[in-house]
Parts: structure tokens; sequence; C-alpha cells
């Protein structure tokens, strides 16, 4: 890394060495204690690069036919653009702006968050101060993570850390289940059909017994509580409800189906995104039909493998694609059925204790397709709170 910012202020050359000039090439270069860097070995030679000084001593001693010549660096670039005075004020004011402006803050990334968007983050932290242009020496941390999670209704916890001009604002929200305190009344009920195995009240009123076949919306726990008194109270049900039912599998794979067939070659559009902006100005053009996969990639740039800066490279390939009917032999279509049904078995057995299960395999009735079907009997919790509104 430091040879190539030496070799970039002091100039340096490029150039293809033919494969029968390399051997002579690297006796003149050793005998003349020139320093030069060889690339990797291709068909028709070898890439050499050597600093300009290395470069006038070496033609001065030889006439090894080196080609594909090309100077790089400060000096070659001052002897092109050394008298556009403007070019070079511009540079340097857009540099000096650029370390300027190294202690504000650029962009900010919101990462955590499920139910809550980007937006709705980035707008409360404004509010508190915090936003695009915000000189970092000015914030406190602390106190603006303390400020926000006071303020926050759906934001428990919240940390900010910088790097380079880039705020990363990493959130978690809050847990209904873990952290609400309910104040009405709710039932809990059957979310499917089932028949019981066990039954954990943590609240409200027993309604089934172990053994009972309940229906999907059945009443498992009630919120109403009556007491021999007359009296009569209202409570959110919580508890677990566990029961025996059936889960089904179907896969279906035909002889005949349409698929995916990419068509011409991959093209890519490219452009920038400033802040949020996105701007495209090159490639071979958006494809004009619905048949395309897309695939968006974004580079961040930063200043010296640093500070992040606001621009990144946006690269969008497009790659066409037509349907196209394929067929396949059965025994084909049961390989593909197989490993389908594999995949929805750990599906639907993950989470719950798998009891038996029944499988039927084999073609359809009218011969087109291969079909598996596969009843499951597991033990499940199929609690479920539905919550009623009391009228006084």
């Amino acid at each position: 890394m430091l040879l190539r910012i030496l070799l970039f202020f002091i100039g340096y050359v490029t150039a293809d060495c033919p494969t029968d000039e390399i051997e002579r090439l690297t006796k003149i270069l050793y005998e003349s204690k020139i320093a030069a860097r060889f690339g990797k070995r291709r068909k028709n030679g070898r890439k050499i690069t050597l600093s300009e000084s290395a470069y006038s001593e070496l033609t001065r001693k030889c006439d090894v036919a080196l080609q594909n010549v090309r100077r790089h660096g400060l000096p070659q670039f001052y002897s092109r653009y050394g008298k556009r005075y403007g070019l070079i004020v511009g540079g340097i004011a857009a540099l000096f702006l650029l370390f300027f402006s190294r202690g504000f803050v650029w962009r900010i990334e919101v990462y955590g968050n499920d139910s809550v968007s980007d937006e709705s983050v980035i707008g409360e932290l404004a509010e508190l101060g915090f936003s695009l242009g915000t000189r970092i020496k000015d914030v406190d941390f602390d106190v603006l993570h303390n400020r926000f999670s006071a303020a926050s209704e759906d934001i428990a916890w919240i940390s900010v850390n910088m790097h380079g001009t880039v705020a990363y604002v990493e959130v978690r929200e809050y847990l209904p289940s873990d952290t609400e305190t309910h104040e009405g009344a709710a039932n809990v009920v059957a979310s499917k059909d089932g028949m019981i195995t066990l039954v954990s009240v943590f609240d409200g009123k027993r309604a089934v017994e172990i053994g009972e076949h309940v229906k999907a919306g059945q009443l498992l726990i009630s919120g109403v509580m009556e007491y021999e008194t007359g009296d009569t109270r209202y409570v959110y049900a919580k508890g677990e409800v566990y029961a025996e039912c059936e889960r089904q599998i179907h896969v279906e794979v035909p002889l005949v189906s349409e698929i995916k067939k990419n068509i011409g070659t991959k093209s890519s559009i490219s452009g920038i995104k400033f802040f949020s902006k996105e701007i495209f100005f090159g490639g071979k053009g958006r494809i004009d039909t619905a048949l395309c996969d897309t695939i968006t990639m974004y580079e961040d740039l930063s200043f010296f493998g640093c500070d992040v800066l606001p621009i990144s490279i946006v690269k969008t390939e497009i790659q066409e694609y037509e349907l196209v009917t394929e067929t396949v032999t059965a025994e084909k279509a049961a390989a593909l059925a197989y490993a389908e049904y594999k995949k929805e078995f750990i599906e639907k057995t993950s989470g719950v204790t798998l009891l038996s299960y029944e499988l039927s395999s084999g073609m359809n009735s009218d011969g087109d397709a291969f079909v598996i079907d596969c009843t499951l009997s597991v033990i499940e919790n199929i609690a479920t709170t539905k919550e009623f509104t009391v009228n006084e």
C-alpha cells in the first residue's frame, strides 16, 4: 500500500513485456539494479511496473520492445491538467470541504427495527437534534440515548455509533408479550381443532378438560371470573393449552410445467446514490419487459479507506428471461417431489412434538403429476388470545 502511494507521487510506468523478451529484460534489470515488479504471466507476456526514473534508466541502457507503455501518477496528471487552474483550485476546495465535513453526520443507517420504520426512527432523532449535518462533537450520545428511550413509545433501547461520517443506529423494539400490561379483558380460544393434552392457566378460568376434543375458536380459558358471592370480575386470560392436532403436507410436481430460461446476455445500469437520491447515468439501459430478474448492489465510497462518504456506487444487473415448457419423467418428478416434501416436513414439525405420520405418494389419477400427501399427528400449543369488550 505504501509503495503504491509513493509511486503515485513520483509517477510510474506500466507496460507489457513480450514472452520472448522476459528473460533478457530480467537479466538487464538485475545487472543494472533497477527496481521493477512483474505481474502474472499471460499468454503473450507479462505486465511490468516501474517508476518513471527507473523506466528512463532502462530505456537508456537497452532497447527492450515494451508494448502498451502507459504513464500514471501525479506528474502525469499535472502535465495533463497543470494549466487548468480552475480544476486545481476546485480540487483543493473539494479536499478542504471534505476534511472540514468529516466532523458532521453524512448518513444515518438504522438496524434492528421490525415494525417501526427507518424514517420514523430518523424523524424522532431529528426532533432531538440529531440529523444529517449535525456536528458530531456537539452530540452527547448518552444523553441522546436516554432522551430517545424516554420519548419513544415503540423503542425500548437505542444505541448510536459513529463510523467516520456514518451514524449506525441500533434499536430494540418493545415486545408486547413481555412488556405490555393489559387493562382490558380477553379469553383464550383454540386456534385449531384438536384433543386437549395439557392445560396451564396463568390467569382466568379453565374451560376445558384433558381428553376433550375442541374446535377452532372454542373457549379454552375464560376471562370472566364468577364468584359464589355473585360478584363478577373480568381479566385478561392467559395460559398455554396443548392439544393433539393434525398437520397436512401436500406436494405436487407436474410432468409438464413452465420454467424460467435466461435469454440474451446480462445487462446492467450504473449510477450513484447521493444520500437517498439515486441517479442512473450509464450502462446498457433498462429492459422494457416485465420478464426479467434484477439485482441491485451498493458500494460505499470511503476517503482513504476511513470515512464513509454519503455517495454510493449503484449497479443494477438485469437478466431477461422467458417462460418455456419443461417436460420431466415420472422418476424425475418423484425425486423433485420428495426433495420438497423433506423441506416441508422439517418446517411442519418445527416447534412441536411429532407423534406419528401417514404418508402416501404416487402419480395422480390423470397421470400428469407426482403427488405426495402426508398427515402428521403432533402436539402443539393451540392457545390464542381474543379480547372482548366489557359493557358496564
